[in-house]
């Protein structure tokens, strides 16, 4: 039968987060009461005794079944004629599964595993002959979940003595909690390294290269992934491609670059190579360039749902074309493995996406509509009041691609579902009773219905939800004239996106009667607002971002004081791109004590000022490099201004 055909052979596939897209055909269209084994597996007997299994499951001979920990498993099969029977669980006996179905009510860890019914003839009464006539059905149970290491970066080139930083940071599918081990391989075992239980791992300085690392990820279910990394000398000539993306559909451009090292300053040219899914790789024309970009093929394998690019980069010396990073001239007998900087991206059938979201028809079952905001840690999806069939069904995927709910008839009128990740899936049908013979062709993705109905919902309204992950006050003290006023700001770093978060914001000052806060505004990644010095003293501002606090020192004095001269501490700063550096302003006030003056620092987009510091006789100035490149720094007090020149590295 069909639908159990599709749904095991799914969970057999290496890329398992493919599931989404067929199992939302699965669940949508074959509610309720799926029971892929008890429909596919049918143990048949012949008069002589001899007992025959079919296994409709695509020429495999098991079937794995995939459920979290905590949940039902039911391994069972049709038979005709009589038969005795005895399960197994790792080859051991289990002790009174002695029917044609074998269940588990509650699912532990030590469940999982490879579960064997032998299936042997009642009527015959030698215990040899019965032996030859008897077969094994075989059925497996792992756990739903899996673990998807998001870097797909592997190798480090170094120089000997220095040390490699490796990113193991996975994510799993069902949204679990993991736990993290590095280990080290002494060239004949793997073993942990004390304390390195962190997503990421940084080595202590290698001397001989090469040397291999590798991160081991758990999750509570049992399920357990390795990602290898290797460390290895930097040539003269190297290269390493990458693209910032990992999830692509079909038809999107996707950029492929190349970070080059020429630490000989040889003459070098590059060629680029796309594989075309049977080993052979041919040159790309015009593709010479450190970046190169292409479109995603259409994913023509409806059944599989996804398609492979592979592509890589060959740099050479233009004086020595045999010096080049890859080793071989691009051979497919050597197989994509041979090559040192192939880089390999899945693309996946793209879903019916729709905006605003339709009525749900079941003429083309299932129907997968996406919404997504993006840089947002969840969504709050609120549907209209609208009435549903009873035979309408919805089912509302996360971003993880873990199910949400199913909702049937009236239960999403006027409801608001919760879902993790900045992007939804609404997958729906008309049916829920979908049988077998209603169906022409379950790899199209399309059903057919003895009548087709039209049956709808509709979505209202999509809030994002993205609470701050920290706050820190970009004045972190400022100095104020009686009776006067500045502008202070703090900067909100959220979860997803830095320019966006939904929590509310409050700010409060410790001595009203000294300093009084107004116009609190949240914009971007920042939240900003006006502080009148009333009083001569000392006061505290603390912002409050949802659960995150920020505070801002407020000293107010009696005189305004402005900036008569200021002088940098440096006229010229070097700093790396993403480390962070101060200078101090000095700064002369028209009077003795601190100056009141308006305080600002500008510079072009290669640097970002993070934080001013205001205290008796100086400005510190708080910034980090961006991007290679130059910049000038400049600070105004008042209507004084000092100058520094930047250069990032």
């Amino acid at each position: 039968m069909k639908n159990g055909k599709e749904k095991m052979m799914l969970v057999k596939e290496k890329k398992r987060i493919l599931v989404l897209l067929l199992a939302i055909a699965t669940v949508i269209c074959f509610m309720p009461g799926f029971q892929a084994v008890a429909k596919a597996i049918t143990v048949k007997s012949a008069a002589d005794g001899t007992i025959t299994v079919d296994y409709d499951n695509g020429g495999q001979d098991n079937y794995t079944l995939r459920k979290n920990v905590g949940e039902k498993a039911e391994f069972s099969f049709t038979a005709t004629g009589n038969h005795e029977y005895q399960w197994y669980k790792d080859g051991k006996e289990i002790s009174g599964a002695k029917a044609s179905s074998y269940t588990i009510p509650s699912i532990a860890k030590t469940d999982y595993g490879t579960y064997v019914c032998k299936v042997a003839p009642a009527d015959i009464a030698d215990p040899v002959e019965k032996e030859k006539k008897t077969v094994k059905v075989n059925f497996e149970l792992w756990p739903l979940s899996d673990i998807v290491f998001k870097n797909s970066a592997d190798n480090a080139y170094i120089e000997s003595g220095a040390t490699a930083t490796f990113d193991g940071t996975a994510y799993s599918t069902q949204n679990l909690a993991l736990k993290y081990q590095w280990q080290s391989y002494d060239g004949t075992n793997w073993k942990d390294i004390s304390g390195a239980t962190s997503a990421t791992y940084t080595t202590p300085a290698i001397a001989v290269l090469p040397a291999e690392y590798r991160c081991k990820v758990e999750d509570p279910n049992g399920s357990v992934r390795y990602k290898v990394f290797k460390a290895d000398k930097k040539r003269d000539l190297s290269v390493i491609v990458t693209t910032p993306q990992r999830l692509l559909f079909e038809n999107q451009d996707v950029t492929f670059t190349a970070t080059v090292r020429n630490k000989a300053n040889k003459k070098i040219a590059m060629q680029w190579y796309m594989s075309d899914g049977q080993g052979n790789y041919a040159k790309v024309a015009g593709a010479t360039g450190t970046t190169f970009t292409t479109k995603t093929p259409v994913v023509k394998d409806l059944y599989h749902q996804f398609e492979e690019v592979k592509v890589f980069c060959k740099v050479y010396n233009v004086d020595n074309p045999d010096e080049y990073v890859t080793s071989q001239t691009p051979d497919k007998s050597y197989g994509d493995n041979y090559y040192d900087n192939v880089n390999s991206l899945i693309v996946y059938k793209t879903p019916t996406v729709v905006t605003p979201l339709p009525k749900a028809t079941c003429a083309d079952a299932p129907n997968v509509a996406m919404v997504k905001k993006a840089g947002y840690k969840s969504l709050k999806i609120s549907f209209a009041k609208k009435n549903l069939s009873e035979n309408a069904s919805v089912v509302i995927f996360d971003s993880a691609k873990k199910v949400v709910g199913v909702y049937k008839g009236m239960e999403l009128s006027e409801k608001t579902i919760d879902v993790n990740g900045d992007t939804a899936y609404i997958a729906f049908s008309g049916a829920t009773n979908l049988t077998d013979d209603k169906v022409e062709d379950r790899s199209t993705g399309k059903a057919v219905l003895g009548k087709p109905a039209d049956y709808g919902y509709q979505v209202s309204k999509v809030d994002g939800v993205n609470p701050a992950n920290g706050v820190k006050a970009y004045n972190s003290s400022i100095a104020i004239a009686k009776g006067k006023t500045k502008t202070a700001a703090v900067n909100v770093d959220a979860f997803y996106n830095a320019a966006a978060t939904t929590d509310v914001v409050k700010a409060k000052s410790s001595k009203t009667k000294v300093a009084k806060v107004s116009k609190v505004k949240a914009v971007k990644g920042k939240v900003t607002m006006k502080i009148k010095g009333s009083k001569a003293g000392k006061s505290t501002v603390t912002v409050t971002v949802g659960s995150k606090k920020a505070k801002i020192k407020v000293t107010v004095l009696k005189k305004k004081n402005d900036a008569k001269k200021v002088k940098a501490s440096k006229k010229k700063i070097s700093v790396a791109a993403g480390k962070s550096k101060s200078v101090v302003i000095k700064v002369k006030g028209k009077k003795k004590g601190m100056v009141t003056s308006a305080v600002t620092a500008k510079a072009n987009a290669k640097i970002k000022v993070t934080q001013l510091k205001e205290s008796k006789g100086k400005v510190k100035v708080s910034f980090m490099g961006v991007t290679k490149g130059k910049s000038t720094l400049k600070v105004k007090v008042g209507k004084k201004t000092a100058k520094v020149k930047v250069t990032v590295k």
